[in-house]
């Protein structure tokens, strides 16, 4: 085999990788526009939900966790809810604040358990909701500020038929281009792996947060993590659909949420995302190809895709390296095109032009950070970690500005 050969070997490969998820991006985003703008209709409040628990995993929380707390207590037509905080290293001393809104609090200690120490916390959590003869689980993030109306919404327009309900996690702040970057990535996997999804009528990914199970299902999922994963939310999906659950997502159910603000603490949260990624792509994979489901085969696909960054940053690259070489356009130039066509659909939609030209000239620097990140993440030392995404930003003003 000649070196002309090899390249050629190389350049189809890489190439026809990037065409299709760079068409796959493109169908994705005109279905999940499509999906958006279709009138969602109430299903008679088919869902019943007995005896709620939220639940908070609380890791080194601060008082955004007690904003948090207030939030869910004043959720309509169920302030019978119980709040469950599993407090994890109360640095900050918050304890007796949350002591004083009524919640239940158990304070424990994961640091030393073998694998995810995140998975840990919610086998746990599960036995205690199961010992308070929970209906339904409620997952929130510490920082996770839910919509009063969050319950209500999914009970009127969520999958009467499903055991999950996914919600809609919305920014309470975008004072920079980092934390907006990470709402846009926010939004666009709401487009393309939510809505589109919904669309196709194939299970919605889930976001990590904002979720609401049944209380069998959580406890069969969470019993059944990998324990190497990296992260949490797409080793539970595959739980989940190897298990042959219906998952519904919910637009209109909301929580917010604050957005990463630091270049370094992003950095860090992609190292578990795309490890999370990539890791049951390539150790799950195998299961969901034998499942041999249109969902299992559909999520199989979406965790080998491209980080979207750097999808955009080396296709313009190696186009005019394709245009100078061959003289025309080439599998590449496509893929460049039909990206393109992804993102001017999503700016369309969410009508943020002014803020893609302010980030284009940061995406560079974002490629390069994900691509350390994705490196790092699928490296062997972040098997059986849960790198905690940590925030510094002021709750109560970024209350105020979303009131």
């Amino acid at each position: 085999m000649n070196f002309l050969l090899i390249l050629r070997v190389i350049y189809y490969s890489i190439g026809l990788y990037f065409l299709f998820y760079s068409f796959y991006w493109l169908f994705l985003s005109i279905l999940g526009t499509i999906y958006s703008k279709t009138k969602r209709i109430k299903n008679d409040n088919l869902i019943e939900i007995k005896n709620l628990i939220i639940l908070f995993p609380a890791y080194k929380p601060d008082l955004k966790l007690l904003e948090a707390v207030r939030a869910s207590k004043a959720i309509k037509n169920h302030s019978k809810a119980k709040i469950l905080v599993i407090l994890q290293e109360d640095v900050n001393n918050i304890k007796e604040m949350l002591l004083s809104e009524g919640v239940t609090i158990i304070e424990k200690s994961f640091k030393n358990v073998q694998g995810n120490p995140y998975h840990e916390v919610l086998r746990f959590s599960s036995t205690i909701c199961k010992a308070k003869n929970a209906s339904h689980i409620l997952l929130l993030d510490k920082d996770n500020i839910a919509d009063c109306e969050f319950i209500n919404n999914i009970i009127s327009f969520g999958n009467p038929l499903a055991d999950v309900w996914q919600g809609k996690r919305k920014a309470l702040n975008q004072e920079n281009n980092w934390s907006t970057y990470d709402s846009f990535s926010e939004k666009l996997n709401d487009m393309l792996l939510r809505e589109a999804k919904q669309a196709l009528k194939l299970p919605p990914e889930l976001s990590g947060s904002a979720i609401l199970f049944t209380s069998e299902i959580f406890d069969h999922a969470v019993n059944n993590l990998d324990t190497r994963a990296p992260g949490m939310d797409k080793n539970l999906l595959i739980q989940l659909l190897l298990s042959n659950r219906i998952i519904s997502y919910v637009p209109e159910a909301i929580v917010w949420e604050e957005k990463t603000a630091s270049a370094e603490v992003l950095q860090t949260q992609r190292i578990r995302w795309f490890g999370n990624q990539y890791f049951n792509a390539l150790y799950w994979g195998k299961a969901l190809l034998k499942k041999q489901t249109s969902a299992s085969l559909d999520y199989l696909i979406t965790l080998y895709r491209p980080p979207r960054s750097i999808q955009i940053v080396l296709l313009p690259i190696v186009m005019v390296l394709e245009l100078l070489i061959i003289k025309s356009l080439g599998i590449f130039s496509y893929s460049f095109l039909f990206t393109v066509g992804g993102i001017v659909v999503f700016l369309l939609k969410e009508n943020a032009w002014k803020s893609a030209f302010i980030l284009a000239e940061k995406l560079p620097l974002m490629a390069l950070r994900n691509f350390k990140s994705a490196a790092n993440g699928v490296s062997k030392k972040q098997q059986g970690k849960f790198i905690s995404t940590e925030r510094s930003l002021n709750t109560n003003d970024n209350l105020k500005k979303s009131a």
